[in-house]
């Protein structure tokens, strides 16, 4: 196809205490190549997931942000964009409910930039609601199917030890992953906040069967220099699934 579709998601915080802090993450449909994007405090694509990190949000803040990608193929006249919130404080990691934006490829103008807004309500609960209002292109549907509870044939865990991590006392941290569904992609990787990448945990493969493992960091870099005090990204990539862990590692 090569025409370049522009996809702009705006947020505004509702009541919320201090310090609630968010990410916004969009798993990139097979049918667009990523470009470029903008907005929070830093935003970034790993392995075909866009990031954007808004950071501490106070009551009646407001933004936006936006993708821009390239429309590979079209084999079902339109093609869909999928964002969901991740609330990383207070310390239990809480996602709100997904959303799809299905935008229809129009085959006989050479640029495609329809745009999408969205308007979450972030709340600092253990259950968070999101309201999101769509342009007419869009339509909103659930991300994820909810998995029964009591099932024995589905485990669904990615759990860090600690939140708060000092290499000097503890060695290092680690993080648990439990999952069932396969197969597919599986990796981890650790970003700082500006959203580079720091070191690889577990070098990008594909599962054929289930993972139960613990995975484990010892503070330093790919090149083996202790990485200095700050917020740090644990990025897990499995089939049919992205997540997201926060630690804070001090010297």
């Amino acid at each position: 196809m090569g025409s370049t579709v522009i996809l702009t998601g705006t947020y505004l915080a509702g009541s919320s205490d201090p310090g609630c802090t968010a990410v916004i993450t969009d798993p990139l449909s097979s049918d667009l190549t990523y470009l470029n994007c903008s907005g929070g405090i830093s935003c970034f694509d790993s392995s075909g997931v866009v990031n954007w990190d808004l950071g501490p949000v106070t009551t009646g803040q407001t933004g936006s942000v936006t993708l821009t990608a390239v429309i590979n193929t079209c084999d079902a006249n339109f093609i869909t964009d999928q964002k969901t919130i991740i609330y990383t404080a207070p310390p239990v990691t809480m996602v709100s409910n997904a959303v799809t934006f299905t935008v229809a490829c129009l085959t006989n103008t050479p640029t495609i930039t329809p745009t999408s807004t969205a308007t979450p309500t972030i709340t600092p609960t253990f259950s968070p609601t999101s309201t999101f209002t769509a342009t007419p292109t869009g339509t909103i549907t659930p991300l994820f199917s909810p998995i029964p509870t009591g099932s024995l044939n589905s485990t669904d865990l990615f759990t860090i030890n600690k939140n708060i991590f000092k290499p000097a006392l503890d060695g290092s941290v680690s993080m648990y992953v439990g999952y069932s569904k396969y197969p597919g992609d599986f990796s981890m990787m650790v970003y700082n906040t500006a959203g580079e990448a720091i070191t690889q945990l577990v070098p990008p493969q594909k599962v054929t069967t289930a993972v139960a493992q613990s995975y484990f960091w010892d503070g330093k870099n790919k090149d083996g220099q202790a990485c200095a005090s700050g917020v740090y990204l644990i990025y897990l990539v499995e089939p049919y699934d992205r997540k997201l862990r926060r630690l804070i590692l001090l010297r």
